[in-house]
């Protein structure tokens, strides 16, 4: 994978083998997402992590295995999806007992937080203890009445649930915790695919 930030055009050739029903998937999402790199990377892997909450998980690696390759460019508006397209590959990777695959993933993670200046790596090292330590989990889904906002916040909730446990859990997000939250959530996300469809809902809302 080259080094250079990517572009639209070469974000959207990473899934150019996709199978017929993810790609119809990919088809659909807007247009607008589609007009840079990280427009393609977010909806993307706002789409894998949708498909795995609906039990898919062939499709939900085929989405984060080609981004998870991407390298650091300090781009870190890209990063943010390509981090979340590796969280996502490890976990699946520790489902399947393929260690050496999370271990992959948690080593390109790591390498992106301790780059930069001294003074960089020490605001990501503080960023990241109050990330882990839940302080930034944002739980108003609770009392949100629309489905589609709702849907999207409880997806943006289970990505940062997967990264908290992906890089080893904490005092406060123990791994049954967060497996707990987890089950809950994604029961509820399914609730409205069921009702509202997936083409209703995030990525493509």
């Amino acid at each position: 994978m080259p080094d250079h930030i990517m572009n639209a055009f070469e974000a959207l050739g990473l899934f150019s083998n996709a199978d017929k029903k993810l790609a119809q998937h990919l088809e659909k999402l807007p247009a607008k997402q589609k007009r840079t790199a990280k427009g393609v990377l977010e909806s993307s892997v706002k789409l894998a992590y949708v498909l795995f909450a609906m039990g898919d998980t062939r499709a939900a690696s085929e989405l984060v295995e080609p981004i998870s390759q991407i390298p650091f460019t300090n781009s870190y508006d890209c990063w943010t999806w390509i981090e979340a397209a590796l969280v996502m590959k490890g976990r699946l990777a520790i489902a399947q007992g393929h260690n050496e695959e999370y271990d992959e993933a948690f080593r390109a993670a790591v390498a992106a937080l301790k780059s930069g200046s001294e003074l960089q790596m020490t605001v990501k090292a503080n960023v990241h203890e109050r990330f882990m330590d839940g302080q930034t989990l944002d739980t108003a889904f609770e009392d949100e009445e629309n489905f589609v906002d709702e849907f999207e916040m409880r997806l943006s909730y289970i990505t940062a649930l997967m990264k908290i446990e992906f890089f080893g859990c904490s005092e406060t997000w123990t791994g049954s915790r967060i497996e707990s939250e987890l089950l809950s959530n994604i029961a509820r996300m399914n609730d409205i695919i069921v009702a509202k469809g997936i083409y209703k809902l995030a990525p493509y809302k």
